[in-house]
């Protein structure tokens, strides 16, 4: 019986060897410094790399501790505005990652994430040290892990914090709550919101990303239309619906219009082009901007006069393709408000209405202001290089001195970014008063909560 079971224990010993192998020849190093092991060694466990985890967390700028009443190892670190916790139990073999942020160094921070896995090699309890896999705390606390064979090095590099996030902003309460944070190489130049909450936009290296997911690479514009998500790539127009791509046109050079009817240029950029939606095509010179308006049935586009830097305002017959002449003034932007077409004129500086019943126009000021666009079809936001104004029963009123480049509006007011930073319009009072700063862009809008994207 003695025997029995000493061939037990060592049969075991042999197993545990096998299993879990002391890698002393195993160099971790962390942003190029190695990391040192004094009295616990890296281990190799079922082709793992596991380490003691303070040695490696130290290195990472992190807070470990052990806590006795739950048997977690428990990790700590901070990124910015962004923190991350892992709590590793080896009795359980999981680990919870939860994820907290805020809105800026005087806030507190909240949870915004919190999940927990099973990792195929679970924690362990060494030599009274407690073991990770390595990779899998260093990518749940943002870093990139790589080997090279051999010198059989393990190197870890800690990536920058998130570029940027999107927010959930209330203005009632002025409170905002981090919806998620964005990959630490994407400098987002547009952004759309679907019915789902889903957040799409283009980042650093042309990538369409649906929240932190990239869908798409060399993505050059997108258009989110009744659920459906449409994407130009590489000159081919895309229909994305239900996580499935399939090519909806070819040789397609901008997206004119990404409100229903969806309006889009194929062609040769520099000979003209053919505009075309669901339902029909017509040729047209290079065309610069359009918009539309369905009560009076026409789309008005700034295009250029065959090859010449020349420019004249159309109106086009939805449906037909009928075009009309408007004025020769050259422009680059227009805007349909209150009945009337506003645009900015370039050779003959200054802002133009033209009635869309009359036809008649009328020039407003000699100043070339950009028309911006409407708020609840009584007033309307127009900017210059340095100064922001308001445009309601033809009086002109300065809000701000710097130029507008965004604008959004719910059922009471209205919401206008200058400069980073966020003001509300309030439509009966016609004050601005100013809310938030260090905003890139105002996604989307309701009568609850404002969906922005911070840096």
């Amino acid at each position: 019986m003695k025997k029995i079971r000493f061939s037990a224990l060592l049969f075991c010993c042999i197993l545990a060897f096998a299993v879990c192998a002391i890698a002393s020849d195993i160099t971790v190093k962390v942003g190029g410094t190695a990391a040192v092991f004094s009295d616990a060694k890296p281990a190799i466990v079922e082709g793992r790399t596991m380490v003691p985890i303070r040695a490696v967390a130290d290195l990472l700028s992190c807070n470990t501790y052990w806590d006795d009443e739950t048997r977690e190892a428990v990790v700590s670190r901070d990124a910015g505005n962004k923190r991350t916790i892992l709590f590793i139990s080896p009795d359980l073999g999981t680990a919870k990652t939860e994820v907290y942020s805020r809105a800026d160094a005087f806030s507190d921070f909240e949870l915004i994430y919190s999940n927990v896995t099973t990792p195929d090699v679970p924690a362990q309890i060494l030599s009274d040290r407690v073991y990770v896999p390595l990779r899998f705390i260093s990518e749940n606390l943002n870093c990139t892990v790589g080997w090279e064979d051999k010198t059989r090095t393990v190197s870890i590099t800690v990536n920058p914090a998130p570029a940027f996030r999107f927010v959930s902003y209330t203005p009632a309460q002025n409170t905002a709550v981090p919806v998620f944070f964005g990959p630490s190489d994407a400098l987002t130049r547009a952004a759309e919101r679907d019915a789902s909450g889903s957040v799409y936009y283009i980042g650093s290296g042309n990538r369409l990303y649906k929240n932190d997911v990239i869908i798409a690479e060399n993505v050059s514009d997108f258009a989110l239309l009744d659920h459906v998500l449409y994407y130009i790539q590489s000159g081919t127009l895309y229909k994305y619906a239900d996580n499935k791509a399939e090519i909806f046109d070819t040789n397609v050079i901008s997206l004119v219009q990404k409100t229903a009817p969806l309006v889009y240029a194929k062609g040769d950029s520099e000979k003209g082009s053919i505009l075309c939606t669901d339902h029909y095509a017509f040729k047209f010179s290079k065309d610069v901007f359009a918009c539309a308006d369905e009560k009076y049935g026409y789309y008005y586009k700034i295009a250029f006069s065959g090859f010449s830097i020349f420019c004249v305002l159309l109106r086009e017959e939805i449906g037909t393709g009928v075009q009309e002449t408007l004025t020769q003034i050259q422009s680059t932007t227009a805007n349909v408000f209150d009945g009337k077409l506003y645009f900015s004129g370039y050779t003959v500086p200054g802002l133009y209405a033209l009635s869309l019943d009359t036809m008649e126009l009328q020039e407003l000021y000699q100043d070339r202001l950009i028309p911006l666009a409407s708020l609840d079809n009584t007033a309307l936001v127009v900017y210059d290089n340095t100064t922001t104004h308001i445009l309601k029963d033809g009086a002109l009123k300065t809000v701000a001195a710097a130029k507008a480049t965004d604008i959004a509006e719910t059922e009471s007011y209205g919401y206008v970014l200058i400069s980073g930073n966020l003001y509300q319009y309030n439509k009966k009072t016609e004050a601005l008063s100013l809310l938030r700063s260090g905003v890139m862009e105002i996604v989307a809008a309701d009568d609850n909560a404002l969906l922005l994207l911070e840096n």
